[in-house]
């Protein structure tokens, strides 16, 4: 059906996609196979915990026991009820679909939602229970315990599944429709990071982009050997792209056309859908095309309408969160890290110079404040450059401020601005006047990234885009993408993702 849809609507000949072996069928079905065996697991777990509970109440007696134990019968198949109830609550939170590209965070955010409201359910239909009588205590014992075994198999099944989606199990063909800047992005993310379970299988250039032959060599990709070696395929044009997701078995296309309007888009979908169907679609907007607000479906007496918001950090009660969480956390950490801060000044003291580097940056609604650090250049870094960002081994840094930049201690006293209120906890980085001015004439919508505070962190510095690492084009993209979609807990899970890339990762 598909080859004769192609033979009407393009006149081509019939176009039979290659071979592939059954294991290749499996490969890319590793996530619908394991799910099954998911499921299992999180029962086993579940009734596991409760039932070790009920030991820990009734036959071991280590939390309140008491003199007779209950029958074990009941228990029995109270777990497994319980514990199919957490299981119907998390495959309804969405814990065992397709989130390639999920994190730690969201599966125990998920999970520790899931275990509550089930529970919740749980004890509301027990008053409406009278054969027989389970123990409140039992039940707060078991969802505890079941929430760390259940959290701790997760981060497991998690981990197994990225080692597996960077051997090509799982990991869906993936095509990308651009050769351009914005390409090249999704490109080098999809290249390097296989984990995210997508497999780069080429590219076919847009309307606007030149190709020569079938390679396309990227700017940042221009070398014959190197870890970019082989790729950059170009697999065709738009007007065949219907054949090239039939050839190459495409699961997901990947639209990176800045400018395309939606009609050519659709058309484009149309044709995958049509050919291949179920497979997959992105559409990458350029940055001229997002928008500060949040769009929501709605609906004008029927009519379907597109309702832009405004950003979450404008409302009141959103900004007042954010700043009490700032006030405390920060707060206590100056507190806590008291002495710490002490010996980090007596060391930058015995180094020529001040301890602390004060330097005008802009924050919020372009307000300039100075913002603070332990200094770790000399200070005559900038006399002969002028302003410029720091670089990976920088002559300038001094003996101490090498090891204070390698554990971002040198940021730390930016505690006091976060109290203050002149930064945020977390939040788009902010940047000298002298690059504002310059990126603000070159990058549109830049300026929208001070619609917030500041941040101490922020999504693209976890993201690996600081100093000079990735074009400041996608760091602004990222610096929006927060703006728009700022909520609690996007800011906790930043905060954790920055303890650990601190920790595990080298920063200058």
């Amino acid at each position: 059906m598909a080859n004769q849809w192609l033979v009407h609507a393009t006149g081509a000949v019939p176009v039979e996609p290659a071979v592939r072996p059954w294991w290749d069928v499996v490969r890319r079905r590793t996530f619908a196979l394991a799910v099954p065996g998911v499921l299992a697991m999180d029962l086993l777990l579940g009734f596991s915990a409760l039932m070790l509970a009920y030991a820990a109440r009734f036959v071991w007696k280590n939390v309140m026991g008491v003199a007779i134990a209950p029958p074990v019968g009941p228990y029995v198949w109270g777990s497994l009820a319980i514990a199919g109830v957490w299981v119907v609550a998390m495959a309804l939170s969405g814990m065992y679909r397709d989130r390639r590209g999920a994190g730690h965070f969201e599966d125990v955010v998920l999970l520790t939602v899931a275990l509550a409201l089930g529970t919740l359910l749980v004890l509301a239909a027990s008053f409406f229970y009278r054969d027989f009588s389970f123990s409140r205590i039992w039940v707060v014992m078991g969802t505890t315990v079941a929430w760390l075994a259940l959290a701790t198999g997760h981060v497991v099944a998690r981990k197994a599944y990225r080692a597996l989606m960077r051997r090509g199990w799982g990991a869906l063909n993936t095509l990308v429709v651009g050769c351009n800047s914005l390409a090249e992005t999704v490109g080098t993310r999809l290249y390097r990071h296989p984990e995210l379970g997508h497999r780069l299988v080429g590219f076919v250039p847009g309307p606007a982009d030149a190709v020569d032959g079938d390679r396309w060599t990227f700017p940042a990709w221009n070398r014959t050997e190197g870890e970019f070696a082989g790729w950059g395929h170009v697999l065709g044009g738009l007007d065949d792209l219907g054949a090239v997701v039939v050839r190459h078995h495409i699961d997901e296309v990947v639209f990176a056309l800045p400018g395309a309007s939606f009609r050519d888009l659709f058309a484009w979908m149309a044709t995958c859908s049509v050919v291949v169907p179920g497979i997959r679609f992105r559409i990458v907007p350029d940055l001229t095309e997002l928008v500060t607000a949040k769009l929501v479906i709605g609906e004008l007496d029927g009519v379907p309408t597109l309702e832009i918001r405004d950003v979450p950090l404008r409302k009141w009660h959103h900004r007042f969160v954010k700043r009490t969480t700032d006030v405390v956390l920060s707060g206590t950490a100056l507190l806590v890290l008291a002495p710490v801060l002490g010996l980090l000044a007596m060391l930058v003291r015995m180094t020529p110079g001040p301890v602390f580097y004060a330097q005008e940056r802009m924050g919020r609604d372009g307000r300039l404040f100075p913002i603070y650090k332990f200094r770790s250049m000399r200070t005559d870094s900038e006399d002969t450059t002028g302003p410029v960002w720091a670089r990976p081994e920088d002559s300038r840094v001094t003996p101490v401020g090498r090891v204070l930049r390698r554990f971002s201690l040198d940021e730390l006293p930016q505690l006091w601005n976060v109290f203050k209120g002149d930064m945020s906890l977390v939040g788009p980085r902010p940047e000298r006047p002298y690059f504002v001015d310059r990126f603000r004439q070159e990058i549109p919508k830049y300026m929208d990234r001070h619609l917030v505070r500041s941040g101490l962190t922020g999504w693209a510095q976890i993201n690996g885009l600081r100093g000079e690492e990735g074009s400041i084009e996608e760091r602004t993209r990222y610096d929006i993408y927060y703006v728009e979609n700022w909520s609690w807990l996007f800011d906790l899970k930043i905060m954790l993702r920055t303890l650990y890339e601190v920790v595990a990762h080298k920063a200058y």
